[in-house]
């Protein structure tokens, strides 16, 4: 299971992996759940008007009738989830 984090914490922002590394039990419940719900389609991409340089992106994900928005923010020229 470390191994699954560590890769999935990698789509995360530097604060959301710091979190997560001190809270191991929360890294095995995002890595469950990535693993039961994948992303199968972007619906938008819009600025957050509360946060200046990030984007509300709004999915559809497997066995989910109700969309899912992430907020992302540009971190080392990559986009990063900072909010789930």
């Amino acid at each position: 299971m470390a191994g699954d984090c560590q890769a999935a914490t990698k789509a995360l922002t530097r604060e959301r992996r710091e979190a997560l590394r001190r809270d191991p039990k929360s890294c095995a419940a995002l890595v469950a759940d990535l693993k039961t719900r994948a992303v199968e389609r972007v619906q938008r991409v819009t600025p957050d008007g509360r946060l200046p340089g990030h984007q509300l992106v709004t999915v559809r994900l497997s066995g989910s009738k109700v969309p899912t928005t992430f907020t992302v923010v540009t971190e080392q020229n990559e986009w990063k989830v900072s909010g789930l």
